[in-house]
């Protein structure tokens, strides 16, 4: 008997389709918010309108939240210190030049307003910039510098009619008039009248100086560094306030009233209420629920208990150690709008050698923000040194020119943080010529040259006293049994 043999299945597959090579970045895949599909230039993202609210926004945080406010005050303190010297070589020429820098740096005869010398109005100057996006100065005949906030330099609507329209070729943006070539020519300046801004002057684009944090090349107007942070520090601050209502209310109703299961609030049994005295006789002693009305914040007060009667406090973990954490989070990412390490926050972790590592990455963060105020001061003087010559204030020495004055602002320097291994560190650096003191010397934040002057300043005072100075020289050797600072 034959059987017959089972016909075959065929099975069918569909294939899956392959995507076509592509960058996984723009397609949407519907897991995440759409890939961005509109680039505009910087100033066109952020309106006039969108400007404004976000300098107000970063303003407000700057004024009510401590923790913004410290993040920009450790910002100046690394970026806006400099100190002048100059670098001609004729070294009486020097001092002379160096003279005249800190008399031009006095209130007086540095700001329009008498108000601020040269150190304090760079340090308002970058303080605007961080803020608000840009800052301007604005020089003066008189050799004063004038300080512009950046909501300042606006197209206002009362505008004069023959700056409305610019001839073909030049366009406003955000208050600036830029030429054909996209160059500025002039900033329009208002004048605050209340809340509103008014038209005060159009100031020629050689006249001013901008000091902004940019990042694209068709960008005019600076955007503060804070924008990538404020809201993440709005929610935080209110996110306070929210837990400290939470504990407030903990602790004025934080009371749980333990009573006989027979009896009503107070005490007084349900069956039998207790009626109320007659007149003329005294009441008995006031019932725990009285004594409880009457509490007030901030008033100490004793509880009378009676039988069988207890009285609890509800605890709650306030604010809770995952809130504690996600303020932690979100401070730490805050910071990094400024580059500023969280160790700088809460300087009591981690050892010697991760204090050390932060400071170095922090210091290359700081170099090209103090470039950009160094370039904007470096112009600065030129412009005044210029005056000076020209009115005799300031002689250069025979055969040398305005153009040949030498001289550079050096940043102020990070202390040692352990000097003793520092120190040594540079001693052998120079010994082994992988380093020159200068270069050492820099990094402080001063010269070698007003070193070895300092220290023959002092040689010559105390041979002149008959006094022998002793070695200051200390052995530079760590002892090995030290206990290091990492174990």
């Amino acid at each position: 008997m034959s059987r017959k043999r089972p016909k075959s299945r065929r099975i069918t597959t569909t294939p899956i389709p392959r995507p076509q090579a592509s960058y996984d970045a723009v397609q949407d895949k519907k897991k995440r918010t759409a890939p961005r599909s509109v680039t505009k230039s910087e100033d066109k993202q952020l309106t006039v309108s969108e400007r404004r609210k976000l300098v107000a926004t970063a303003r407000d945080q700057m004024r009510n939240f401590a923790v913004v406010a410290w993040m920009v005050r450790k910002h100046l303190d690394y970026v806006t210190r400099f100190t002048f010297q100059a670098k001609t070589e004729d070294r009486d020429f020097n001092k002379e030049l160096e003279a005249w820098h800190a008399d031009i740096s006095r209130a007086s005869r540095f700001d329009a307003t008498g108000r601020f010398d040269m150190a304090a109005f760079d340090r308002l100057l970058e303080t605007c910039a961080v803020v608000e996006g840009d800052a301007f100065e604005v020089s003066l005949r008189s050799g004063l510098v004038q300080g512009i906030e950046a909501d300042r330099v606006f197209k206002p609507r009362d505008l004069p009619a023959d700056w409305r329209t610019p001839p073909e070729g030049y366009e406003w943006t955000h208050g600036i008039l830029l030429g054909p070539s996209k160059r500025p020519r002039y900033y329009c300046v208002c004048k605050r009248a209340d809340s509103r801004l008014l038209f005060e002057r159009m100031v020629p684009a050689w006249n001013v100086r901008q000091l902004g944090y940019f990042t694209r090349f068709d960008q005019w107007r600076g955007v503060s560094p804070l924008s990538a942070s404020i809201n993440a520090m709005q929610d935080l601050y209110e996110a306070f306030d929210y837990n400290l209502i939470k504990a407030k209310l903990h602790a004025l109703f934080g009371l749980a009233v333990m009573k006989k299961e027979a009896e009503g609030a107070g005490g007084a049994p349900f069956s039998a209420p207790e009626e109320s005295p007659a007149e003329g006789e005294e009441s008995g002693s006031p019932t725990l629920s009285d004594q409880m009305a009457s509490f007030k914040p901030g008033v100490a007060a004793l509880l009378e208990l009676g039988e069988g009667e207890t009285v609890d406090l509800l605890e709650s973990s306030s604010p809770s150690t995952e809130f504690t954490e996600y303020g932690d989070l979100t401070i730490h990412i805050a910071l990094l709008a400024l580059d500023i390490p969280k160790i700088f926050y809460d300087a009591l972790q981690g050892s010697y050698s991760v204090h050390r590592t932060v400071a170095i990455q922090y210091e290359k963060s700081c170099v090209p923000k103090r470039q950009r105020l160094c370039t904007l001061k470096n112009a600065r003087l030129a412009w005044r040194m210029g005056l000076a010559i020209n009115a005799g204030e300031l002689a250069l020495p025979a055969g040398m020119a305005a153009e040949d004055v030498r001289w550079e602002y050096i940043a102020a320097g990070t202390p040692w943080i352990d000097p003793l291994k520092e120190v040594k560190a540079d001693v052998e650096a120079v010994a082994g010529g992988l380093k020159s003191r200068t270069m050492i010397c820099k990094e402080r934040g001063y010269e070698f040259e007003d070193v070895v002057d300092d220290l023959a300043s002092e040689q010559a005072y105390a041979e002149s006293a008959g006094v022998t100075l002793g070695s200051w020289t200390a052995d530079a050797e760590v002892d090995s049994k030290r206990i290091d600072d990492d174990e």
